[in-house]
């Protein structure tokens, strides 16, 4: 469960990268690894 989110301030003209990753990427991901938590699969 969410409780709360917050917006990153914009990266410094260093040539930092700020990579964005879809909402429906981060739920796919998510659920998927909450599945092989459940099953007992070690992550290591």
């Amino acid at each position: 469960m969410v409780l709360s989110l917050q917006q990153k301030a914009n990266a410094s003209k260093r040539g930092n990268k700020i990579y964005l990753v879809k909402e429906t990427d981060l739920v796919l991901g998510t659920r998927q690894l909450a599945t092989v938590i459940e099953a007992g699969i070690p992550l290591i």
